[in-house]
């Protein structure tokens, strides 16, 4: 339901942005502005900023930023909440993760001026988990999802799944709360987020 919201919201923004239906020409040898239906230059802005929702329990989850390489390539950082498993199925609800993406846009349609796209993507990332005694994880995962690109103040909306893997380490002389659900130390674990991202330009690009 939270995914269909988003989409929802996407569309309403587009139609919020009037006027006659123009494109700018990714030729940088040209400055004219054309009437048509397609977003040419798919993003006018290479930085931006925003925040992540997760539709478990639909409440902000934490904050990205992303950066366009080109018009198909971006590096992403996000700072949020994740979920983990152990691999003898311990769940950990709250783990404090920064993660580091690139991430591939590849668009396959555009529509009432949003620029629909498949991305694809991967990463490292590192974690802390609150417990009596810190637990820190290190690992990688993948990205794969839906991206939506506007014309607007509004860059992009992104849903994705992330699947990882990772090790988790802590102190061996401190107690975590639960040594005997997770006696090896590091430990292998399983990770995933659901995550839907709202980013909003910060700095446009005159060179493009």
């Amino acid at each position: 339901m939270v995914i269909l919201l988003a989409l929802h919201v996407g569309s309403l923004c587009a139609q919020m942005h009037d006027g006659r239906q123009m494109r700018y020409d990714c030729d940088s040898s040209s400055a004219r502005l054309t009437q048509n239906n397609l977003i040419g230059c798919e993003s006018d802005s290479k930085h931006s900023l925003g925040f992540i929702l997760t539709p478990s329990c639909i409440v902000l989850s934490g904050i990205t930023y992303n950066y366009f390489l080109s018009e198909k390539l971006s590096f992403q950082t996000d700072f949020f909440n994740k979920s983990l498993l152990t691999h003898n199925w311990i769940y950990l609800p709250f783990v404090l993760e920064l993660s580091e993406n690139i991430v591939f846009w590849q668009l396959f349609s555009q529509k009432n001026k949003v620029a629909y796209h498949v991305i694809v993507g991967g990463g490292i990332n590192g974690a802390l988990i609150p417990t009596p005694s810190p637990i820190w994880k290190v690992g990688v995962n993948t990205l794969v999802g839906l991206g939506m690109k506007f014309q607007g103040r509004l860059e992009s909306i992104q849903i994705d799944f992330r699947p990882g893997y990772g090790l988790l380490f802590w102190d061996k002389n401190s107690d975590i709360g639960f040594s005997c659900l997770i006696p090896h130390n590091p430990h292998h674990c399983f990770d995933w987020s659901v995550n839907i991202s709202f980013r909003f330009k910060i700095k446009k690009s005159n060179n493009n």
